[in-house]
């Protein structure tokens, strides 16, 4: 991955996410990386808020539409209802990846249109596709042993319900890690245009050794916000969304400026 040619990361000494002070400065550091969010916000917020109800709005409709219906009580269907999942996933990652570019683009205080929610259409394409392909594999694969567990196992097996929640409650964990492991694929494959699908995830695996835990942190400081959310029926939320996305481009754009 050519480092030299990068469309928005550049060296920023005001801009660090420390990766190695440790757990302790974790509330300062999100703190300042949920500062540059906000105000990366300030004139864009309305067309962040559309982007995420297009995606949100896509995802339940294919997801409604396709995984709903194959859902089974036998093994053929849940193992379609899986690959499904699979492909709705890879579907939604070009939305995703469109998203990501809205918010990189206000990060870098470049122009952000609304077009560009569906430029995964137009660019990169093959490499999003290969991309969440695996990460989206990995995920479906971690959540497969509990739902077989659930699925063959006698209803009168005394461990069958520990051990059906205790194989949901690693896959749940693995899919955790793996999202975290892989959270910068879309950044990098936007700031490295051109770049293999391999490559880029390699490099978010490699960026985010001793940058999970902060990423984690971030996600979780969004748990309050969101439950506070529902009492507006969920309306807040638009505007909760929006925060934690830009609160990721900001994160992406502070270790990207400590790194270099």
């Amino acid at each position: 991955m050519n480092t030299t040619d990068n469309r928005y990361s550049r060296p920023d000494a005001n801009r660090s996410v420390h990766p190695d002070r440790g757990v302790y400065f974790l509330h300062r550091v999100s703190t300042g990386i949920k500062a540059g969010a906000r105000f990366s916000l300030l004139t864009h917020l309305g067309t962040a808020c559309g982007a995420n109800v297009v995606c949100a709005a896509a995802a339940f409709l294919l997801t409604t539409l396709f995984g709903g219906s194959v859902y089974g009580s036998d093994l053929a269907g849940l193992l379609l209802s899986f690959v499904i999942e699979w492909l709705v996933a890879v579907f939604i990652g070009i939305l995703e990846y469109g998203r990501v570019c809205l918010y990189m683009n206000m990060q870098y205080a470049q122009p952000v249109l609304m077009q560009d929610l569906f430029c995964g259409f137009r660019e990169n394409t093959n490499q999003i596709i290969q991309c969440e392909a695996v990460a989206a594999g990995i995920r479906v694969l971690l959540l497969v042993p509990g739902a077989l567990a659930a699925l063959l196992l006698p209803d009168g097996m005394a461990a069958r319900t520990p051990l059906v929640i205790l194989l949901y409650a690693a896959g749940l964990c693995g899919v955790i890690y793996s999202r975290l492991v892989f959270a910068l694929r879309y950044y990098l494959l936007l700031d490295y245009p051109g770049s293999s699908a391999a490559d880029v995830l390699k490099k978010s695996a490699r960026l985010m050794k001793g940058n999970r835990i902060l990423l984690f942190y971030i996600h979780l400081s969004f748990v309050p916000l969101s439950a506070l959310g529902l009492l507006s029926f969920g309306i807040a939320n638009l505007w909760i969304t929006a925060y934690r996305c830009a609160s990721d481009a900001a994160f992406y754009r502070g270790l990207m400026a400590s790194r270099q």
